[in-house]
Parts: structure tokens; C-alpha cells; sequence
């Protein structure tokens, strides 16, 4: 239905499914086979390695960058498939993602860890809820 309609309207799609963006990972995501893919661009599929973390607001980031390229292109965006939690996450967004790699990531969850040993958890929700 979205391959015909990019067809029919002179665009491209942009998957909003939380499986298709990993590469090999193909049985049971229903990613467009070969022929639709030919008729209509696709955009955000195969794009990171299965056991990669990949975050709403990384598909934002993903979605928008796509949208400005298709855009700039004078075709027209299409956004379908998958998750609405993506799709949520594109049009309305729910907070800044800190850009941290996975060094960052253990540094910042034993900091949070040592927190928790030595002040109690209720300490952390109190961090949490002041922002």
C-alpha cells in the first residue's frame, strides 16, 4: 500500500517499524522485498546491527534527517509502518536524548548504582522528579 501510494504521489518512505532498521534481520519484519524497494525508495531500513542500542529519539533524529533530504528533493515524505511509540516520538517529542556512548552509558548507570548503595533509591526518584 505505501510502495503505491510513493509511486502514485512521487515519494519516498521513511519506516517508522522498530525491527526494520536492523540489518539481517529479516524473517518475520516484513521489510519490503526487492521489487518494492526498486519501485520506491526506502529510508531508516538495515541501518544499524542487530544487539545495537536504538532509541526513539534516535529514530527522530534518523526520521528528520530523512525528511529534510526527501524534502530538499522536491518528492514527498511518507512515514507508515511500525511502532507509533517512533512515530510519537517524531512529531511530538518527549525529551533531549543525551548523545552518550556506551563508556558514558556504564560510567553514568555505576554512578547512579553507588547512589542508590550508599543514599537509597528513594533519593534517585527524588533526583528523577526534580528534573
Amino acid at each position: 500500500m505505501a510502495v503505491e501510494l510513493a509511486v502514485r504521489l512521487g515519494g519516498e518512505i521513511i519506516s517508522a517499524d522498530s525491527r526494520q532498521i536492523y540489518r539481517r534481520l529479516d524473517v518475520g519484519t516484513a521489510k519490503p522485498d526487492a521489487e518494492e524497494r526498486r519501485r520506491a525508495c526506502h529510508h531508516l531500513l538495515d541501518i544499524v546491527d542487530v544487539g545495537e542500542r536504538y532509541s526513539a529519539g534516535r529514530f527522530a533524529r534518523d526520521a528528520r534527517s530523512a525528511l529534510e533530504k526527501i524534502e530538499s528533493s522536491g518528492k514527498v515524505p511518507i512515514i507508515c509502518g511500525g511502532t507509533g511509540f517512533y512515530i510519537e516520538a517524531l512529531v511530538r517529542p518527549m525529551f533531549t536524548e543525551p548523545d552518550a556512548g556506551p563508556g558514558e552509558r556504564e560510567r553514568i548507570r555505576a554512578e547512579l548504582a553507588e547512589q542508590a548503595a550508599s543514599q537509597g533509591r528513594q533519593a534517585l526518584y527524588e533526583r528523577l522528579r526534580q528534573g
